[in-house]
């Protein structure tokens, strides 16, 4: 932690709680009975590289018991921690290895049940195969509406769009900020409607009309 974070959480410990930068060395940690892991959760993978390497030897050759949270440091690297316990976040994890998680206690964050149920890989093996010679549109299409004055939220998600499958994007957005949300790629395809930054009640229609034209395989 750095800057405003590490005030506020150092505010809220009522200054209790002493902020260390850097890594601590082993004589320091060894002063401690307890040291929580919070360096690295999903999505690591391969060996551990600096400064986690350094700070994982460290942990571990301070021979202190360790809570990990979510996943230890290091799940895939030989020299990686090796936890007493593990506090996994909404659930289980399937990458976490027995052997270096200790007793895995499971505790909610507030996700909702149906948002962890509902998603995972399997959406990923339902997206069907391109196909090839193609043009561009035949393997989805999809039209984002916009509105304004801010227009970082559309391009955004046209950007996502266009990472996560959909072949084309049209964005459709007021007038006055189409060229601002062009300037966020040249793979986007944006269409300004009306003149000023945001829309009026006036416009609906012309928005659905537009919509009816295009198309689109999801709005």
């Amino acid at each position: 932690m750095s800057g405003t974070a590490v005030r506020h959480f150092y505010e809220e410990a009522v200054g209790q709680l002493p902020v260390h930068s850097g890594v601590p060395d082993e004589q320091t940690l060894a002063e401690f009975p307890l040291l929580i892991d919070g360096i690295l959760g999903t999505g690591q993978t391969g060996p551990l590289r600096p400064p986690y390497a350094e700070a994982v030897t460290h942990l571990r050759n301070s021979r202190r018991p360790v809570l990990a949270i979510d996943l230890p440091t290091g799940i895939q690297d030989p020299n990686g921690l090796r936890a007493e316990w593990t506090v996994a976040l909404t659930g289980r994890k399937a990458e976490a290895p027995a052997d270096r998680c200790g007793e895995v206690i499971v505790r909610s964050i507030g996700i909702p049940a149906e948002a962890w149920q509902s998603t995972g890989p399997g959406e990923f093996r339902a997206l069907r195969t391109w196909t090839h010679p193609t043009v561009r549109g035949r393997n989805g299409r999809l039209l984002i509406v916009g509105g304004g004055p801010y227009a970082g939220a559309p391009a955004l998600a046209g950007r996502a769009a266009l990472r996560t499958g959909a072949e084309r994007a049209t964005l459709l957005v007021p007038g006055r900020v189409a060229a601002v949300v062009q300037g966020f790629g040249p793979d986007l395809i944006v269409q300004g409607l009306g003149t000023g930054d945001r829309w009026t009640p006036d416009e609906v229609g012309p928005v659905a009309e537009t919509i009816e034209r295009l198309r689109p395989g999801a709005v």
